[in-house]
């Protein structure tokens, strides 16, 4: 093979391998418009409802990492937490702690953050 065949091969599996990887590239999602963007960013009960989703979800994901049982709540051997946090959470004291128990103090501080933003907003 001369030299400008090989030049030729590699340029070609070059070509190859651009256009795999340009195939393979995710997709852009169409643009919001800045507009739309600001919008929500700036209403509070947006970012309220977001920030309730993301809570929900990550304690949706807790629980399933940790559930053993797969009832849907957490015994203590199961939660990862020690002795003194879990009983503070388990405010039924029945030693499981439900979805409610575990979101209630982020639940609480989220609702102290917004009211005190919407009191701070001119």
């Amino acid at each position: 093979m001369s030299l400008l065949q090989g030049i030729g091969a590699a340029s070609g599996l070059l070509q190859g391998a651009a256009s795999l990887m340009q195939t393979l590239r995710p997709q852009p999602k169409p643009a919001e418009s800045f507009e739309n963007v600001l919008r929500n960013q700036l209403n509070p009960a947006q970012q309220r409802l977001k920030a309730l989703e993301h809570l929900e979800a990550s304690t949706r994901n807790f629980i399933q990492d940790r559930d053993l049982n797969q009832d849907g709540q957490l015994r203590l051997d199961e939660s990862g937490l020690d002795k003194e946090a879990f009983t503070r959470l388990d405010t039924n004291q029945d030693g499981l702690l439900s979805p409610d128990e575990l979101t209630a103090p982020a639940r609480a501080a989220l609702a102290r953050r917004f009211e005190a933003a919407e009191t701070q907003t001119p």
